[in-house]
């Protein structure tokens, strides 16, 4: 926030004169900035040497001063914008960005999309809307099924452009003759985005608490009963058969998150931030399976970016490469 009212600032000193040299006083200058004489003093100093202006003072109350900019407000938005990113400042660039929809696709369009921020490959997209908490189960909205899948994983998968599910938690599994027992065997490796070690007792206490939601008992209707059968097996008895149970588990809602905290999963991408103007998910480094190749992705909260009442529209930001991103097998 003190970034962006520096910036302010600035354009309050800049305007009157569209960036033109200024024979101006102090105290026009303290009306204009709305603070005391004093305060516009050390505003024009730190100006001064960070190389935004010049101030060249006359001596004598109420003589006017030469005032010269150096830079364009525009540009030294960029700058600070730039230097956020690369801090790691996402909800300072954000702040920093907060103008009318047709100048604000202007100023973002450099940094959305595909992007290296301090060597780290890293996806900004632009969002329309503010995103919903992420809770393992039903979720309604696209986008958030989206996410889901990349935070959270489940015991099977469906692998990207093949309608039949593989492994994910759970490297393969067995089904009794009667197709009343089911055996999934748990990967050994598995971790827990905080880094702690995935236990198969975990993994049955999540998936308990998924069947208790409303809107799951009709997709797990067939089940009886979740044991631990051993250290890396969970067994899933079953009512009636159905085979269609490694389908049902491998959809969206089935994915689990860690029992005690629905923020932490083991997908490919860690929860990093969740605000209403920011999302930001980082590559889990102890994922189980394939890489992605993008490191980072955010989502930009910037619904002004989508009015229908400005006339320009930023070119695709990338989300549908996310989407490509998603983890292989």
């Amino acid at each position: 926030m003190r970034l962006l009212h520096r910036l302010n600032q600035y354009q309050r000193l800049w305007q009157p004169s569209a960036g033109a040299p200024q024979q101006v006083t102090v105290g026009e200058l303290a009306e204009r900035c709305f603070c005391s004489e004093r305060h516009v003093r050390t505003l024009l100093r730190q100006a001064q040497e960070a190389g935004w202006l010049s101030w060249q003072a006359s001596s004598g109350r109420g003589k006017r001063g030469q005032l010269s900019f150096h830079k364009t407000p525009e540009s030294l938005r960029n700058e600070m914008m730039e230097q956020a990113l690369n801090n790691g400042q996402q909800q300072t660039a954000l702040e920093l960005a907060q103008l009318a929809p047709v100048e604000l696709k202007a100023l973002l369009h450099p940094f959305l999309g595909g992007q290296w921020q301090n060597n780290t490959p890293t996806l900004r997209i632009p969002y329309y809307r503010p995103l919903e908490p992420l809770r393992p189960g039903f979720l309604p909205g696209r986008a958030e099924q989206h996410l889901a899948g990349q935070i959270y994983a489940g015991l099977t998968r469906f692998d990207e452009g093949d309608n039949m599910p593989i492994g994910d938690l759970a490297h393969h599994w067995q089904v009794s003759p009667d197709g009343l027992r089911w055996h999934f065997y748990i990967r050994s490796t598995l971790c827990w985005h905080n880094g702690d070690t995935v236990e198969t007792a975990q993994l049955r206490q999540r998936l308990l608490l998924l069947l208790e939601l409303p809107a799951l008992r009709t997709l797990f209707a067939s089940i009886s009963r979740i044991d631990v059968t051993h250290a890396q097996c969970l067994t899933i008895t079953l009512h009636r058969p159905d085979y269609w149970l490694p389908f049902r588990l491998a959809s969206y809602c089935s994915v689990l998150a860690h029992p005690d905290d629905p923020a932490i999963g083991c997908g490919p991408f860690r929860l990093k931030r969740f605000s209403p103007e920011l999302v930001r998910l980082e590559n889990h480094p102890r994922y189980h399976l394939q890489h992605p190749l993008i490191q980072a992705v955010e989502y930009w909260i910037t619904p002004q970016l989508f009015d229908p009442r400005s006339r320009h529209q930023l070119p695709p930001s990338g989300a549908d490469h996310h989407r490509r991103s998603r983890r292989a097998a």
